[in-house]
């Protein structure tokens, strides 16, 4: 009789093993300091985050390449892990979900400017939504913000370093950023305050000029969101044609 009862615990642990959740390599480096990690460590972590992200980074494989190559913070979004990193002159942006897989990765390109070290997760309250901070090395600004979820990344402002919106000076140093494609009357704050960012740029002067779309940005500089209000009334001052 022993054999059953033996045979059938083992199943029960088996089914058990199957049907709790995967744990990704990377969890361990949730919320740590990569930059605080001596080579020999900041190497191990790269190898366990490139196996989930799978993006070979150049600091793992070219020995010219230094930190600013590699990922340099992850952090804990939903029941995945957020990676961010530098990337042949962008920022790079991958989500993995709890099971390891990499569910989006988007790269922003930067140019020639760095990404500080200060990146943090917050929450923006009144919008519903997680934003990622990213200090950057520019004149135009000093801080890039995006929203992200698990479903993606997308950028939603930049600010001066005493915080006020530097949308139009962003796009007028850095013209190669491609902006997304959103809508400005949206039901996301999050598309809202992206598509502002994209009618901050020199490009967008014809769109401007749309008496449906300055109607809507008259409606937005008086939102009681500081963000969305901020951004539309620096739009509506920017040339038209």
């Amino acid at each position: 009789m022993r054999t059953p009862i033996l045979l059938l615990v083992v199943m029960m642990l088996l089914c058990a093993s199957c049907s709790a959740p995967r744990q990704t390599s990377i969890n361990q480096y949730i919320d740590s300091d990569l930059s605080s990690l001596d080579d020999t460590a900041y190497k191990a972590a790269v190898k366990s985050i490139s196996a989930a992200t799978k993006i070979e980074y150049p600091v793992l494989t070219d020995k010219k390449a230094d930190r600013n190559s590699g990922p340099s913070k992850v952090l804990g979004l939903g029941d995945g892990a957020l990676v961010v990193g530098s990337l042949r002159g962008a920022l790079q942006v991958t989500y993995v979900n709890s099971a390891g897989s990499r569910v989006w990765d988007s790269v922003l390109p930067l140019g020639k400017y760095q990404v500080g070290k200060a990146i943090s997760l917050t929450t923006q309250s009144d919008l519903g939504i997680q934003v990622l901070n990213v200090p950057v090395d520019m004149e135009a600004c000093q801080k890039l913000i995006f929203a992200v979820s698990p479903k993606g990344c997308v950028l939603i402002r930049a600010e001066r370093a005493n915080g006020v919106y530097a949308g139009k000076e962003f796009s007028e140093q850095l013209p190669i950023f491609k902006h997304a494609a959103t809508k400005l009357e949206s039901s996301t704050g999050a598309d809202s305050l992206s598509a502002l960012m994209r009618l901050s740029s020199p490009s967008a002067v014809t769109e401007r000029s749309v008496a449906a779309v300055r109607s809507q940005l008259e409606a937005f500089a008086t939102s009681t969101n500081a963000w969305i209000a901020e951004a539309a009334a620096a739009v509506l001052i920017l040339p038209t044609r």
